[in-house]
């Protein structure tokens, strides 16, 4: 059985690859599959809060963007240094890390 965590970090790796290789019909499941586990992860804070904060590491790019983004509300300057980190970058992840940050700031992203 896959764990809430490994589906987290399988989904978001997906959806990091789907939207830079411009398939948007795979990078919404991939978004599903992130919601759902972000959901189980959820569901128990303290585990949750402390996977989120280990994927911050994580090698690629998409799962610390998604990672980060879930940290916001509890380990907001964790979260924001890790978006300005990869929005500092030329690609769509870095392109969403840095609209997540502005939006962020800004006080206009609900988190789901």
């Amino acid at each position: 059985m896959v764990s809430a965590i490994e589906n987290f970090v399988l989904s978001a790796t997906e959806h990091g690859r789907f939207t830079l290789q411009g398939n948007p019909s795979m990078t919404n499941a991939a978004y599903r599959g992130i919601l759902e586990a972000s959901q189980a992860l959820r569901a128990s804070a303290d585990e949750g809060d402390a996977a989120f904060s280990l994927l911050l590491d994580h090698s690629d790019a998409a799962v610390r963007t998604w990672a980060a983004y879930y940290l916001l509300p509890i380990k907001e300057e964790a979260a924001k240094r890790t978006l300005a980190a990869i929005a500092a970058g030329t690609d769509l992840i870095a392109f969403g890390a840095e609209v997540t940050l502005l939006e962020w700031n800004a006080g206009r992203l609900k988190i789901l």
